[in-house]
């Protein structure tokens, strides 16, 4: 019987420890929103604003490349997906129209195609340089 009274004891202490509150008003959500509504974003200066601020930059010429090396970065391009043509003409082939390939290459070196730019909207000739 002890061990009966022991277990029905055991049982309303977990059941009332796990019983939800009774009061309302800390669950009820709260009428007025927390955060205040966003800010319209400031009026768009004129373009004529940021003209005349890039007509007060200062333009240098070409830095020159003391200390530079580019064998210290790696190679310049891989063959990353291992079909035979590297990662550089794989974006030319994938992104160029009327495509010429430099002969004996399996297709992967490009040498020249077009460019529909989606940025500016213009045709751009792409043409490999001589050290490629």
């Amino acid at each position: 019987m002890a061990a009966v009274s022991g277990v029905v004891a055991t049982a309303l202490l977990c059941l009332t420890g796990c019983g939800g509150s009774t009061d309302s008003a800390a669950s009820a959500p709260a009428d007025t929103p927390t955060e205040s509504a966003p800010q319209a974003p400031p009026a768009p200066s004129s373009p004529g604003s940021a003209l005349a601020a890039l007509d007060q930059l200062t333009v240098r010429g070409r830095a020159a490349t003391t200390g530079y090396t580019r064998s210290q970065f790696g190679p310049a391009w891989t063959d990353v997906d291992r079909n035979g043509c590297d990662t550089r003409d794989d974006i030319l082939r994938r992104d160029l129209t009327a495509l010429s390939t430099r002969p004996g290459t399996s297709g992967c070196v490009i040498t020249a195609g077009t460019l529909a730019d989606p940025y500016t909207g213009t045709t751009l000739i792409y043409v490999r340089g001589s050290r490629n």
